[in-house]
């Protein structure tokens, strides 16, 4: 089964569509070669391009996460950027960059999310109880990762940086989560766009 995915980019926010796909597990990558049935899907290069070389990553108000108590028995290090959010839509595009060899948060998605890998080697762990899947991403992979979906992610020996877009329509983002996959703190939309976190 293949889920429609809306991205744009016009004027600084993201916009355009296709619904080709393969999946593996249980995230759904679009393959590098792109078929003809999908439109503007030729910009993508040029985007990921003009992302990660002459974009100023460094003029955006990146939002630091770690772990100084050592909460976790994983090593949390990572930044978040919001660069465009839509308060009625509950929309929201925002960069992601991990330090090398570190961790966000293991976490559960509470909305679809499209991501595409700007820079660096991105690693996703997925422990769906019977099999660990781990799926290395490069720069220019897609996925989609649907609502309600748990795993954790880091950045390989360079770090790495994703760009993400959300449609968060239940008005909650993400929920942190314990080793047992209980919910330890849920992140509203609001919360999210405006770094109450």
């Amino acid at each position: 089964m293949v889920i429609p995915i809306s991205i744009n980019y016009v004027s600084g926010h993201l916009a355009s569509t296709w619904n080709c796909g393969r999946r593996l597990g249980r995230l759904r990558f679009q393959p590098k070669c792109f078929t003809a049935r999908v439109k503007m899907m030729s910009a993508i290069p040029d985007l990921i391009s003009n992302l990660t070389s002459g974009y100023d990553a460094s003029s955006l108000q990146w939002k630091r996460l770690t772990d100084p108590k050592n909460t976790f028995d994983y090593h949390v290090d990572y930044w978040v950027a919001i660069i465009g959010f839509d308060m009625e839509k509950n929309h929201v595009d925002f960069l992601g960059k991990w330090e090398p060899n570190s961790y966000c948060h293991f976490h559960r998605h509470l909305a679809a999310t499209t991501s595409i890998v700007l820079a660096g080697e991105h690693h996703l762990v997925d422990d769906n109880g019977s099999e660990k899947i781990h799926k290395i991403r490069t720069r220019g992979d897609i996925a989609v990762t649907e609502a309600g979906e748990s795993h954790r992610e880091y950045g390989g020996s360079e770090g790495s940086m994703l760009l993400f877009s959300m449609d968060c329509d239940g008005g909650e983002v993400f929920q942190v989560l314990n080793e047992k996959e209980e919910a330890i703190v849920s992140l509203s939309f609001d919360d999210f766009v405006t770094g109450n976190y």
